[in-house]
């Protein structure tokens, strides 16, 4: 509860956590790759809205939730200036060419679901939903999935503690 903020629909133990679901968490596999490729996408599609002219900021006729370059020679023509470094240059300065920055940003994944975001929120107030986890105390909650590490228990507790951890501190402001 106080990693996800959602209360499941029966009481349970810390043994049946439930990112263990996740192939990528139960299997140990990176999974901080996956996500940091869904946030890189839509650093890239907002790029390629703005190329094309299909998405303008502040302009409620032309917002990014409803862009589609389909076709656009700008778009085009910016994808193949990225793809065309190949692996000749570290990916940092590949992202740079095509988006212009050179570090991860949330803003254009924040941008895109901005109208969802404030649909929720007023939803939300009408309908008295209280929303968030609340208080966390993230070192009792890192301390509990280190001591299963060291105790011979998954390792994939510990990285998806880090990966929620991780998001939290990425998408709250």
């Amino acid at each position: 509860n106080e990693i996800q903020g959602m209360m499941p629909p029966a009481k349970r133990s810390h043994e049946q956590f439930d990112a263990g679901a996740k192939y990528h968490v139960a299997g140990d596999v990176g999974y901080v790759r996956y996500f940091t490729a869904f946030i890189y996408e839509f650093q890239f599609y907002r790029t390629m809205c703005l190329e094309s002219g299909n998405y303008v900021p502040g302009d409620p006729k032309k917002p990014l939730h409803r862009c589609n370059f389909y076709g656009s020679i700008e778009a085009g023509d910016k994808l193949r200036e990225m793809l065309q470094m190949g692996a000749s240059k570290p990916w940092m300065e590949a992202m740079e060419k095509m988006t212009g920055q050179k570090k991860m940003s949330t803003k254009a994944i924040r941008e895109y679901f901005e109208p969802l975001e404030m649909w929720l929120k007023k939803e939300n107030k009408k309908s008295g939903v209280q929303v968030g986890w609340g208080p966390v105390n993230v070192d009792a909650v890192c301390q509990q999935a280190s001591s299963k590490v060291s105790s011979g228990g998954p390792k994939s507790t510990l990285s998806a503690v880090l990966l929620v951890l991780t998001s939290i501190a990425i998408f709250s402001h």
